[in-house]
């Protein structure tokens, strides 16, 4: 059995499908780190409610382009099934 068992598995299966749902936010990448990069010295310094409304923003935004990205993964999953023949099987 690999190192880990099945937990082990199971976590980096999860992690793997969350990270083939976020990489295609790829574009946004350049976005990220300048928010990032403000949102850093604001704690640093600290500017507490500046920090606060960076962070909020970031992650509205971030859970925003994640619900497209699963709405668009999901119109595609149905055309998909659409598109595809049924398979019946045979009564026994």
């Amino acid at each position: 059995m690999p190192t880990g068992g099945i937990r082990g598995q199971r976590n980096r299966r999860e992690v793997s499908e969350k990270l083939r749902i976020i990489r295609p936010q790829a574009s946004r990448s350049g976005t990220t780190y300048a928010e990032h990069g403000a949102i850093l010295p604001a704690i640093a310094e600290p500017r507490c409610e500046e920090a606060q409304q960076l962070l909020r923003t970031h992650i509205e935004t971030s859970k925003a382009e994640v619900r497209k990205i699963t709405q668009h993964m999901l119109h595609s999953a149905r055309q998909s099934a659409a598109a595809s023949p049924r398979v019946t099987r045979k009564p026994l």
